[in-house]
C-alpha cells in the first residue's frame, strides 16, 4: 500500500514495531495476552479442497474448547476482521488465516497451514490506538474498536483452557483421515 513503509516507520519510532507477514492479511496486535496456535497437515487424498470445512478443522477446537456461547462470524469494529473470527458472546476472540497449496508429488492434496491469534485478555487501549493511527497515516476509513474484542471468560484460568484446547485439537487430530506431510 502507497505510505505502508512510512506508516511503519513512524509507528516503529513511537514503540510499536510493524512486521509484514507473507500470507497478507490486516492490522493485527502480537503481545501479552495474546496467545497463537498453527495447524499444519495435508488434506486427505482425492477429496475436494472446502475452504469452509478447513476452517472448521481450525476454528471447531477453539469453540470447543470456549463451550457455550462460542460461535463464528465477522465482528464489526474488530481488527482484522474475518468470516472465520471466533467469537465469545458475540466479541471476537480469535482471528484466523489459512494459507495452502498442492503437496508436491501429490497434486490431489493440499498442504495446509491454519493460524488463529487468540485474545486471552482484550487488546489494550494502547494497542487498538496504535492499530488506528497505522490506519490513519495509511488514509484508510475505518477505526478499530476496543469494545468489539474480548478475552477468556471470566473466571478460566488460562492453563486450564489451554489444555481443553489441545485435547480438542488431539481429538480432532485422532478423529481425523488427514495424512501427515511427507
Amino acid at each position: 500500500m502507497p505510505g505502508f513503509l512510512d506508516a511503519s516507520r513512524q509507528l516503529a519510532v513511537s514503540g510499536w514495531p510493524v512486521h509484514q507477514r507473507s500470507s497478507g492479511g490486516d492490522a493485527t496486535p502480537l503481545g501479552q495476552g495474546i496467545v497463537t496456535v498453527s495447524h499444519v497437515y495435508a488434506s486427505e487424498p482425492g477429496k475436494s479442497f472446502d475452504l469452509k470445512d478447513e476452517y472448521a478443522r481450525l476454528c471447531s477446537p477453539i469453540e470447543k474448547a470456549l463451550g457455550a456461547g462460542a460461535s463464528r462470524g465477522w465482528q464489526p469494529g474488530a481488527f482484522c476482521d474475518g468470516a472465520y473470527n471466533v467469537q465469545w458472546n458475540g466479541l471476537k476472540f480469535a482471528g484466523t488465516a489459512m494459507r495452502f497449496r498442492r503437496c508436491k508429488g501429490g497434486s490431489s492434496r493440499m498442504a495446509v497451514l491454519a493460524h488463529a491469534l487468540m485474545l486471552f485478555q482484550p487488546p489494550t487501549p494502547e494497542a487498538i490506538e496504535a492499530i488506528n493511527r497505522f490506519l490513519r497515516i495509511l488514509s484508510e476509513d475505518r477505526e478499530i474498536r476496543p469494545e468489539a474484542h474480548t478475552g477468556l471468560p471470566v473466571g478460566t484460568d488460562p492453563e486450564l483452557f489451554v489444555k481443553r484446547l489441545g485435547a480438542a485439537f488431539d481429538e480432532l487430530i485422532m478423529a481425523s483421515p488427514l495424512v501427515p506431510l511427507n
